[in-house]
C-alpha cells in the first residue's frame, strides 16, 4: 500500500508524531500527549536566550544619529510617541529650526551623548536575553512533522524504527492545540532579534518591539541541519515547571492512524494494536515496510 502523506481532509489536516516504544505505549494508554519545555530537547541550539542583533554598538550609534537628524530636519513631520525622550528631543529640534538650529549643529551635540548610548546598547543586551530565558522558561512546545516518511527520524525519535509514528487530526471544530502549530524555519544563522533599522525605529520611539515576537521567532527557528524534519510547533504556557512538561488529552477522533516501525517488537506491537482497538475505535493502523528496491519505506494497512 502507498505511503500515507501530509494529507488535508476538507478543513482538517494530518501532522505527525514520532514517539519511541515507551512514549507510544505511554501517550495511548494514557490517552495523552506530551508537551515539552525546551530544555528537555537534546539540541542544545534550539530556542537559545543568547540575542543577536548582526552589529555592534557604534554602528548602532551612527544609525541612530542619522535616523534623529532625519527626525529633526527631514521634509516629513514624522509620527512617533512624544512620551519618547528621544522623539521628544527631536521634535524640539524641528521647532528650534526656526530660530536658526542647523542640522550640523544637532548632529556635533547628539554624536558627544550618543557615545554612552553605544556603551548603554552594549549592557542592554544581557537584559533582553534575561527576558527571552524567562519566557523560554514559561512554555511547553509541541512539535510534529508533515512527513511520516523520513527514514533519519524513524532512526532517531522511534528508536531504530521499533516505534511508532502517530497521524493526528487536527479538528478546528474542537478548537485543538494540534490546530494551532506553525511552521518551523531552517536557518542557517541564528534569528535576529532586531535589524539595525528596527531597532533604531524602536528607540526612537516609532514602532514597539514585541517581545513576544520576538520570542517566536526564536521557538520557531532551527538550523538548517534540521530541515528534513518538515517540523511544526505548537507553543503553550507550562503549567508544570518542575517537571518540564505537561499532558494533554489525546480525543480518539484525533488520532487519525498509527504507524508501526519495520522493526517493532511483535508483542509491543500486539499490545499496541489491543490499546488501539478498544479505545480509538476509528483509528487505523499501517505496518512499516523496508522497499527492496529504495531507500524508502511503505505502509501496509493492518
Amino acid at each position: 500500500m502507498p505511503e500515507v502523506p501530509f494529507v488535508p481532509l476538507g478543513r482538517e489536516h494530518v501532522f505527525f508524531k514520532y514517539l519511541n516504544i515507551g512514549a507510544s505505549l505511554a501517550t495511548l494508554k494514557n490517552k495523552t500527549l506530551k508537551w515539552s519545555n525546551a530544555r528537555l530537547f537534546s539540541d542544545p541550539f534550539d530556542m537559545p536566550a543568547d540575542v543577536s542583533f548582526a552589529f555592534d554598538g557604534a554602528s548602532f550609534a551612527n544609525a541612530l544619529l542619522d535616523e534623529m537628524s532625519r527626525l529633526a530636519f527631514g521634509a516629513q513631520t514624522p509620527v512617533g510617541d512624544m512620551n519618547n525622550p528621544l522623539f521628544a528631543l527631536c521634535m524640539q529640534s524641528r521647532d528650534n529650526r526656526k530660530r536658526g538650529a542647523t542640522e550640523p549643529e544637532f548632529r556635533r551635540y547628539m554624536s558627544q551623548s550618543l557615545t554612552e548610548t553605544a556603551e548603554q546598547f552594549t549592557k542592554a543586551i544581557p537584559l533582553l536575553e534575561r527576558q527571552l530565558e524567562m519566557m523560554r522558561e514559561q512554555f511547553a512546545l509541541f512539535c510534529v512533522s508533515k512527513t511520516n516518511k523520513s527514514l533519519l527520524m524513524w532512526a532517531h525519535y522511534a528508536h531504530d524504527h521499533t516505534g511508532c509514528v502517530l497521524g493526528l487530526r487536527c479538528l478546528p471544530d474542537l478548537d485543538r492545540p494540534l490546530c494551532a502549530v506553525k511552521e518551523v524555519k531552517y536557518l542557517s544563522e541564528f534569528p535576529l532579534v532586531a535589524t539595525l533599522p528596527e531597532y533604531v525605529r524602536h528607540l526612537t520611539g516609532q514602532s514597539e518591539l514585541d517581545t513576544s515576537a520576538i520570542f517566536e521567532r526564536f521557538a520557531l527557528a532551527k538550523s538548517d541541519d534540521w530541515s528534513y524534519e518538515q517540523e511544526w510547533r505548537g507553543l503553550s504556557l507550562l503549567t508544570n515547571r518542575q517537571s518540564g512538561f505537561d499532558l494533554d488529552p489525546l480525543l480518539p477522533e484525533e488520532l487519525d492512524a498509527v504507524y508501526f516501525g519495520a522493526r517493532i517488537d511483535p508483542q509491543n506491537r500486539d499490545e499496541l494494536i489491543s490499546i488501539v482497538r478498544r479505545h480509538f475505535v476509528c483509528t487505523k493502523l499501517y505496518q512499516a515496510k523496508l522497499s527492496r528496491q529504495h531507500y524508502s519505506l511503505h505502509f501496509e494497512e493492518i
